[in-house]
């Protein structure tokens, strides 16, 4: 079963990167209420989380000082951010932090920023075949409600971000750490009782 589901995966991926994956409206629809329903955060949230996103994607990338020989990918999560990427020098690590920490609806910032060259797209590939990997091994794992759960996989490493118990934190955690590639797992969850 596990193999059919990576082989599935692939296809999606490799159909994703070359852009030939072509959504019916009603498929689509059916795709955004799932992630709605399954999601903890209010609707509204979802919403500031991609214009957070979009945001501060446009700004760096208005700013030649900031998106010059780095590569930065932003993530938002119930209003915290997570910047990874490589970057040139702290000085652009520490402006990239303040120009999203300065966003309208932004409560916390993780920057995960490293001063170090941009990875290659051999590696960026290899972080987009990690995340399929956890996601899937997250959606077969017993017990563990990954539609509650954002994987953003960067040079090897891990982020896992989401609303979550303890206990779903400890078993997603596990499933990440078990996929081959992975070189470390970062958990940035809110908890929640119950």
């Amino acid at each position: 079963m596990k193999k059919i589901a990576y082989i599935f995966m692939l296809l999606v991926t490799l159909g994703l990167l070359q852009g030939c994956v072509v959504l019916a409206a009603a498929g689509a629809g059916a795709a955004t209420t799932a992630v709605v329903v399954n999601d903890r955060r209010p609707v509204q949230t979802i919403t500031d989380d991609q214009n957070i996103e979009y945001t501060a994607h446009s700004e760096i990338n208005q700013t030649p000082a900031l998106n010059e020989n780095s590569h930065i990918s932003v993530v938002s999560y119930n209003h915290a951010v997570l910047l990874v990427g490589q970057v040139p020098s702290d000085a652009v690590r520490t402006q990239v932090e303040s120009l999203v920490q300065s966003l309208p609806k932004v409560s916390r910032v993780y920057n995960q920023l490293q001063v170090r060259p941009e990875t290659t797209m051999m590696q960026r590939s290899k972080d987009t075949w990690i995340t399929t990997k956890v996601k899937t091994n997250m959606i077969s794992e017993k017990g563990l409600n990954s539609g509650q759960i954002k994987v953003v996989t960067e040079n090897g490493d891990v982020y896992l971000m989401g609303i979550v118990t303890k206990s779903q934190s400890r078993l997603a955690s596990d499933v990440a750490r078990r996929v081959s590639g992975v070189k470390r797992v970062v958990t940035l969850f809110e908890y929640t009782h119950g």
